[in-house]
């Protein structure tokens, strides 16, 4: 079994714990070398109760590989609020979010936690980091976040892509929807339009043939085109799809 590497901070001692207790992570993205931009882990949990803790980075769990809907249950100041977490249902908390939730029964779940930094650097000139918060959801179904799901278990499972180049690439995917879709910003994203420009293209293609060898990153071939990672990443899916 792995350890997560997923980590809370317990909101009593301010100490560092493990989003999931030994011997219940079964997957992890850490054996795929995506970089710290985001760490997914399948978890098998039996019925718990987690101490009250802070949220490092933005977190989610899916529920997956359940055929029934389980009760799930978090605290709201003094009080226990519950809803029921069907298959393919998700919960989303911001980065410095009190949690402190619980379940009675056996719970498999897909743990993601996006890196608060890479948030704030790659998304930096479409809004403000300082900003950059996601509303809270509990239980709640979204195809994207689904589809995503899927692919990360998928991804886990079979090993078909590796290296700090994917990972971000899915992280900054991944970061974008959640944005669009339940961000806590008044503004809307200043979406990047149009095409790469040839001499950009050719440069940032050129780049990635010289470094193949290398564990490279968006950041990295971003700069070469002269360009943010957002704008780059947006600009040439645009051009090659």
């Amino acid at each position: 079994m792995l350890d997560s590497r997923i980590k809370l901070l317990e909101a009593e001692t301010q100490r560092e714990i493990p989003a999931a207790p030994q011997n219940s992570v079964l997957l992890s993205s850490a054996s795929l070398g995506w970089s710290d931009a985001i760490a997914v882990e399948l978890h098998e949990l039996a019925p718990a109760e987690m101490p009250e803790h802070f949220v490092e980075g933005h977190r989610l769990m899916v529920a997956v590989e359940t055929e029934k809907a389980i009760p799930f249950e978090w605290k709201d100041a003094n009080r226990w609020r519950q809803k029921l977490l069907k298959p393919g249902d998700f919960s989303l908390q911001t980065h410095g979010s009190l949690n402190a939730p619980r379940w009675p029964e056996n719970l498999k779940i897909l743990a993601i936690a996006l890196d608060l930094d890479f948030v704030g650097r790659i998304f930096a000139d479409a809004v403000q980091p300082e900003k950059i918060r996601f509303r809270e959801r509990r239980c709640e179904s979204d195809a994207g976040v689904a589809r995503f799901a899927a692919h990360f278990q998928n991804e886990l499972k079979n090993n078909q892509y590796a290296g700090r180049l994917y990972g971000e690439s899915l992280a900054m995917a991944f970061s974008l929807h959640l944005l669009e879709r339940h961000g806590d910003f008044s503004n809307d994203l200043k979406m990047p339009r149009g095409k790469l420009a040839a001499a950009n293209l050719r440069r940032a293609i050129e780049f990635i043939h010289a470094h193949l060898a290398e564990d490279l990153s968006i950041e990295t071939i971003a700069r070469e085109s002269f360009l943010s990672a957002f704008h780059f990443a947006r600009l040439f899916r645009n051009t090659l799809g």
